[in-house]
């Protein structure tokens, strides 16, 4: 059922760095804008592709969605980047009904995210111990997107559980750049202003995203296959 929401290295050391998505942020700061949302200083990347811009990586993205989750999606946060069963889901909340929610962040279109969202619950559901305090029957299962390919629209449409698509976008104007929020039929649900700064210096060395099919590979994989 879909829905409309409303609301050098080592080798040992690049498989757990790719594992935990940790990257470099530079460049800009998230600030208080014309929002009452909090102001955190967060560090980040931009990229500029014609007149559009992005993040570089999609832990920038990660980096926002997880500080402002209230704000943002109206949930609590409880866990990021929480493994089980070799898969490691973005973010972990609950609503206000103490909801499971899974929340996936694409930094590019991604035709196969609602079949990445069932298998995340699907492995939660299946697992003999679950360690957070959340209803698991009912869960929401959220994507946040630039754009959604239309396979994905299709495998919500056909899917029994609650999935919720939202794009977002990075406005520029004279006071900086914006993440805006839009609900899958194009309604805007939130604007956070991210304030540039000019005096964050850029490291010397950056690790770019990892292909998809080393991530694929690195969540298929045991442990013992990663040493």
């Amino acid at each position: 059922m879909c829905s409309v929401s409303s609301v050098g290295f080592s080798d040992n050391y690049l498989i757990r760095h790719l594992k935990n998505k940790v990257h470099n942020l530079v460049y800009t700061t998230v600030g208080n804008g014309q929002t009452v949302l909090p102001s955190f200083p967060i560090a980040m990347t931009f990229i500029k592709s014609g007149q559009t811009w992005q993040f570089a990586t999609e832990s920038n993205l990660e980096e926002v969605v997880w500080r402002y989750l209230p704000e943002l999606m109206n949930l609590k946060p409880v866990s990021r980047q929480f493994c089980i069963s070799g898969k490691f889901c973005d973010i972990i909340a609950v609503d206000n009904f103490n909801r499971l929610v899974i929340v996936e962040l694409k930094n590019t279109e991604d035709r196969y995210v609602v079949q990445q969202l069932v298998r995340y619950y699907e492995a939660i559901a299946t697992a003999e111990t679950f360690p957070f305090d959340v209803d698991v029957a009912s869960p929401r299962l959220v994507a946040l997107a630039p754009s959604f390919h239309a396979d994905s629209f299709t495998d919500c449409k056909h899917s029994r559980l609650e999935v919720e698509l939202m794009t977002f976008s990075l406005e520029s104007s004279s006071s900086g750049i914006s993440l805006l929020m839009r609900d899958a039929a194009g309604h805007d649900l939130c604007t956070l202003p991210l304030q540039k700064d000019e005096d964050v210096s850029r490291p010397e060395i950056q690790i770019s995203e990892p292909p998809r099919k080393l991530l694929n590979w690195l969540s298929d994989s045991s442990d013992i296959e990663h040493e």
